[in-house]
């Protein structure tokens, strides 16, 4: 690799019509996730910052965090990887290639599950309005859910780091390629490798698109009811609504998780067949090698927008992380002022306070 030379055993298109049109996709590839993913870093640390600055009292605020945490080490190791394929040389280390890739496929793992249990929950509460404020452990068990969830997709993506090698680490043209890990083509290694996009992208993502399905159902469904309660009469009408005032208090939190995750849905679902396809092998042929590039670029570039937009859904959708988002930014404006019942850990927590972080 040192003199100048080819080695990898996967740069079958070196010297066709394509090849420059690779080149060049990846050279811009590199810097647009350079880019979204330095937005994707910042994003994902404002969110960490404005969920830390509240207390830990509902299920979903476990969830919300751990989701952060997944999108930032998936920020992290991409940016990684790119710093390494900008080196004089694109040296990089077999465990370090094995580490980093390993951090990616756990952090993406983790996240896709993460966004079942969110949909989950959600659907649960609208489900099942009534028992909504006999939570009692849902946040124990919040916290129980997502450490066997991370260590489960640990353990998953561990036959990575064992079993890869480093094959594209490409010296042509006087540039050097991204460096990437991938497993042994084997026999064991292909089994490997579909059972770790099966359990870490293809189930939770469809799982995550069926629930969405049906939280849209039981909504709309909520919704109609609510429209046929509008026209009874008023004595009834207070009876009903104090058994549906738990949805009141838990409409803007479902808000907020729903519109979350439909946009990881839109998002994963076609990367998520790009990934069938690419264990198949089906297009990585001379003729389709030109349509596999639209494709696998086009849908990454797609993919990538999911590390930043969870901040924007936030702030459009709960009003009391926008406050304490600017709470967080603009501090002199928010002196001794109205908080707008968002309370810090040293308030004493009231009855505002106690609704605000249900809708946390």
């Amino acid at each position: 690799m040192n003199n100048g030379t080819s080695v990898s055993n996967s740069s079958e298109c070196i010297g066709c019509p394509c090849h420059e049109i690779q080149q060049a996709w990846e050279n811009y590839h590199a810097w647009y996730q350079t880019i979204i993913c330095c937005i994707g870093v910042i994003a994902n640390v404002l969110i960490l910052a404005t969920l830390l600055a509240a207390r830990i009292s509902h299920s979903c605020h476990v969830y919300v965090l751990a989701l952060t945490l997944a999108d930032l080490v998936y920020c992290l190791c991409r940016l990684a990887i790119y710093h390494y394929s900008r080196l004089p040389q694109g040296v990089m280390e077999l465990w370090l290639c094995r580490a980093l890739f390993t951090a990616y496929n756990v952090g993406r793992g983790f996240g896709n599950w993460l966004m079942v249990l969110l949909a989950a929950d959600r659907l649960r509460v609208v489900a099942s309005p009534l028992r909504t404020h006999a939570k009692g452990r849902r946040t124990q068990f919040a916290v129980a859910c997502t450490g066997a969830l991370c260590v489960t997709v640990l353990a998953v993506n561990l036959p990575r780091f064992f079993y890869t090698v480093q094959f594209r680490d490409v010296y042509y043209q006087g540039k050097w390629y991204m460096p990437y890990c991938y497993l042994l083509l084997t026999d064991l290694s292909l089994a490997l490798r579909g059972a770790e996009l099966a359990l870490t992208i293809h189930v939770p993502v469809v799982a995550n698109a069926v629930i969405n399905i049906v939280l849209c159902y039981c909504i709309w469904d909520m919704r109609k009811r609510r429209r046929r309660l509008s026209q009874v009469p008023s004595s009834v009408r207070r009876s009903r609504q104090a058994t549906s005032s738990t949805d009141d208090a838990e409409r803007q939190l479902t808000q907020m998780l729903l519109a979350t995750s439909i946009m990881h849905s839109v998002f994963s679902l076609p990367i998520a067949c790009l990934e069938a396809v690419n264990l198949k092998q089906a297009f990585v042929r001379t003729n389709d090698y030109f349509l596999y590039l639209c494709i696998n670029y086009g849908l990454s570039l797609f993919y990538s927008w999911q590390v930043f937009i969870n901040l924007p859904i936030y702030l459009l959708y709960n009003t009391a992380f926008k406050q304490q988002f600017l709470r967080l930014l603009l501090p002199c404006c928010f002196r001794g002022g109205n908080d707008g019942g968002l309370h810090s850990r040293k308030n004493v927590p009231t009855v505002a306070s106690s609704v605000s972080e249900t809708n946390m």
